[in-house]
C-alpha cells in the first residue's frame, strides 16, 4: 500500500483536493485489505504512517498481500483506484478494461464501450446480486426515513447549497441516489450517511459522516469542488461515486461508465431533470 499511497499522494493540498486524493486511496485500501474503510484517517495520518513516524491501524482480511501487488500492478498500468478496487473485489475483469480500453483508442463510441462493460459487470453474479440485495435492503427503508427526515434534511440542503453555490436540485438527487434519504446508510465500502461520505474523505473535509447536518454541509462542499475541478455536472457526479482518479480518465477518455457509477450518474441526472 505504501507504494500506491506515494504515488497517489503529493504534497498536502486545500482541504477538498486532499479529500479527492484519499477517496482514491481508501478505495484501494478497501479493495486490498478486504474490509470497508471505516476508520477516517487523514491523508496526513497516512503519511506519518509510511514515514515510520506513527501507527495506523487498518483490519485486514486473508489474502491482502497477494490484494496489494495486484493492485501495485494495476496502479503502474495506469488504472483509477475505481477500476483496481473493481478488479480486486471481482465486479469486472482486467480483460474487460484492457479490452474497453483498446475499442476506445480503435474509436468506439463510449456508449458502446459502456454496454460492453456493463455486460461484462452484469455477469460477475455473485457480487452483482450482493450490491443489488443491498440496494433494495436500503430502497425499502427509504420512504419511512424520508417521511421522518424529510423537513430536517430539506433545510439542511437549502441552506447548504446556498452557501456553496450548488443547485438544490443536484443535491436532493444525489440524495436519493446514494442513500435513499437514510441518514444511517452504510455501503458495502464503508460510506455513510445521507451523502456517503468516505470516512477519510469527511475527515479531510473536517466534518462528522455521522452527524446529519454535518454529512450535509460536507457532502456539498466536496460536490462544489468537483463541480469546480471537473467543469461540468456528470463528470463531477463521477468523481463522487467513482473518484477523482477514474473521473480524470473518464474525461480524457480513457476509461467507459459501468455498472453502480453508471447508474448513479443516470440516475441523478433524471432525478435532477425531472425536477425532483
Amino acid at each position: 500500500m505504501a507504494r500506491i499511497f506515494r504515488e497517489l499522494s503529493s504534497t498536502p493540498a486545500e482541504r477538498e483536493k486532499e479529500a479527492g486524493r484519499l477517496f482514491d486511496f481508501e478505495l484501494v485500501i478497501a479493495a486490498v485489505t478486504g474490509q470497508p474503510a471505516s476508520n477516517g484517517h487523514s491523508m496526513e495520518e497516512y503519511r506519518a504512517a509510511f514515514e515510520g513516524k506513527a501507527a495506523v491501524s487498518v483490519p485486514v482480511a486473508g489474502g491482502a498481500a497477494a490484494r496489494d501487488d495486484a493492485a501495485y500492478r494495476l496502479h503502474s498500468l495506469g488504472y483509477s483506484a475505481k477500476e483496481i478496487a473493481d478488479v480486486i473485489a471481482g465486479r469486472i475483469t482486467r480483460a474487460a478494461l484492457d479490452n474497453a480500453q483498446k475499442m476506445l483508442m480503435l474509436g468506439s463510441r463510449p456508449e458502446q464501450v459502456s454496454d460492453f462493460l456493463d455486460r461484462e459487470y452484469t455477469r460477475l453474479q455473485a457480487t452483482r446480486e450482493k450490491a443489488q440485495r443491498d440496494r433494495e435492503r436500503l430502497a425499502e427503508k427509504a420512504p419511512a426515513a424520508g417521511a421522518q427526515l424529510a423537513a430536517l434534511v430539506e433545510a439542511d440542503v437549502a441552506q447548504f447549497s446556498s452557501l456553496h453555490g450548488v443547485d438544490p436540485r443536484l443535491v436532493r438527487a444525489v440524495i436519493t441516489c446514494e442513500s435513499g434519504w437514510n441518514a444511517e446508510a452504510v455501503s458495502r465500502v464503508g460510506a455513510i450517511g445521507l451523502m456517503q461520505l468516505m470516512p477519510g474523505t469527511a475527515r479531510e473535509l473536517g466534518v462528522d459522516a455521522r452527524d446529519r447536518r454535518q454529512n450535509v454541509e460536507g457532502g456539498v462542499r466536496y460536490l462544489a469542488a468537483l463541480l469546480r475541478a471537473f467543469k461540468n455536472v456528470p463528470h463531477a457526479l463521477v468523481a463522487y461515486n467513482a473518484g477523482p482518479g477514474f473521473a480524470a480518465r473518464f474525461a480524457r477518455g480513457q476509461a467507459a461508465l459501468y455498472g453502480e457509477t453508471r447508474e448513479f450518474v443516470n440516475a441523478v441526472l433524471a432525478q435532477v431533470a425531472a425536477g425532483r
